[in-house]
């Protein structure tokens, strides 16, 4: 036995290490804290932005995270002063670094603001770019090909707000800046630089009830100049969220129709923004949005947003797969609390994805929020796959772990659970009952991969491998 399960640790090894990473973890403290960025940096961590409770009413600070490849915090920054700062995108730079923008000194008075930092989160730069006496904020950034930074948000107050694009060098010095009026309340939530240099930004007209709302596609040019607008629209109101420039040069769009219980949105055009096809999926009863989007290496897309579970109504964070066409071949829940949704995803170097967003739950009567992220394979999973056939129902998770494993089986199957290490040694072996879930501590055990077999009074099998990451 020792030999065999030695043999199946070392042939999985390379499957768990490189493709097979998967976890969910939460970030912050006792107060709110929220994701809205995630992107997969060079060294196979991730980067986080949001925003964190500092404690003071109405006060949070933009909120930075640096993770390991297995979820684990290398380092936290925060930034901000003392109302409302939040940082609603990040990316990683070409020397290491990282850029976010958002939104400073909220709450009426809100400024677009930028801050570059080097690979540790210290600030290099930190500039505002005001371009009204009302609000402006930043919601998308991106370094451009000339080594500056490109952002779009919005600028104005009350219903009189227009797409604001902000171009500055690498120094943060303003370029040039434009806003756009489409004649409503506008929000430029994504932009995209494109081969020529010029960019495309995703916007909406807002999404109050009584508002006819639409999807827009803004093309500008290297200097901020508008070449063309084009909108997408149903009769009811629509809201715009993720943006990707495909391989053939033209674009995906995702978002969701008709305020309040949305549909999922799926536009795709051309290169000219002409509209190629057009999907909706879900439940009229029920409000789901699909909210970042990105192509795959196939030609499918993979989009994640939130959902209303149908049976409890709580909301949930929702993965789902289409195919070039824009049909599902696969959807995925997360729920986390009473609430938990998905803003921001990247394609991940071993073939999975990584999912941000928050996540609620309830205390003592008190509401508190976290930054929430999920770690998938390739088929949208974040529990390492049956290895054999007969353990149907045997759940081991969080994988990889790093305090308590936690095992449940069906009843009158698998009485035990055993790990071995990767020479086939037994380093821990523990009782399974049915009615509870068994929790192993893992703590005294070194990092490492490890395989976890469930065994029955009947001679049944069940075996996984399980990664131990601090």
């Amino acid at each position: 036995m020792r030999a065999i399960t030695a043999l199946l640790i070392v042939a999985m090894v390379p499957a768990i290490t490189k493709a097979q990473i998967m976890f969910d973890h939460v970030y912050g403290d006792s107060g709110f804290d929220f994701g809205f960025s995630v992107q997969q940096t060079s060294d196979g961590g991730y980067i986080l932005a949001g925003g964190s409770d500092t404690g003071e009413p109405n006060g949070t600070d933009m909120y930075l995270v640096k993770t390991d490849t297995y979820g684990g915090v290398q380092w936290q920054q925060t930034y901000g002063e003392q109302l409302l700062d939040l940082a609603y995108s990040v990316s990683q730079t070409a020397d290491g670094g990282y850029v976010i923008c958002g939104t400073f000194n909220g709450f009426g008075g809100d400024t677009l603001s930028i801050i570059r930092t080097d690979q540790q989160g210290e600030v290099i730069w930190e500039h505002q770019y005001p371009g009204s006496v009302g609000r402006d904020i930043g919601y998308s950034v991106v370094q451009t090909m000339d080594g500056g930074f490109a952002v779009s948000g919005f600028v104005g107050s009350g219903q009189a707000t227009d797409v604001y694009v902000v171009k500055v060098d690498a120094l943060g010095d303003l370029q040039w800046s434009t806003a756009v009026d489409l004649g409503a309340e506008e929000y430029g939530n994504t932009i995209r630089q494109l081969a020529d240099g010029g960019f495309i930004v995703l916007a909406d007209n807002g999404e109050v009830p009584e508002a006819v709302a639409d999807m827009y596609l803004i093309r500008f040019n290297v200097m901020g100049d508008t070449l063309w607008t084009r909108s997408f629209g149903t009769p009811e109101a629509d809201a715009a969220r993720g943006l990707w420039v495909n391989d053939d040069g033209g674009f995906i769009l995702a978002g969701g129709r008709d305020y309040p219980n949305r549909d999922i949105f799926l536009l795709r055009t051309d290169d000219q923004g002409n509209e190629l096809w057009r999907r909706f999926h879900g439940d009229p009863t029920r409000d789901e949005m699909a909210m970042d989007v990105q192509q795959l290496d196939d030609g499918g897309f993979i989009f994640c947003g939130r959902e209303e579970n149908a049976v409890t109504d709580d909301v949930v964070m929702h993965l789902f797969r289409t195919d070039g066409d824009g049909f599902i071949s696969w959807e995925r829940e997360f729920p986390r609390g009473i609430f938990s949704e998905g803003i921001s995803l990247d394609s991940t170097t071993d073939g999975g994805f990584v999912i941000v967003g928050s996540t609620t739950d309830t205390l003592g009567g008190f509401a508190f929020t976290d930054m929430f992220l999920v770690k998938t394979d390739a088929t949208g999973y974040v529990t390492v796959d049956e290895v054999g056939t007969s353990g149907e129902g045997v759940a081991i998770w969080p994988n990889p772990v790093s305090e308590l494993l936690s095992v449940s089986a069906p009843d009158g199957v698998f009485d035990r659970i055993t790990l071995f290490d990767i020479c086939g040694r037994v380093v821990t072996t523990a009782a399974l009952n049915s009615s509870v879930r068994t929790e192993i501590s893992v703590t005294m055990l070194p990092n490492g991969v490890y395989a976890a077999m469930a065994s029955g009074p009947n001679g049944c099998d069940h075996r996984s491998t399980v990664v131990i990451a601090r």
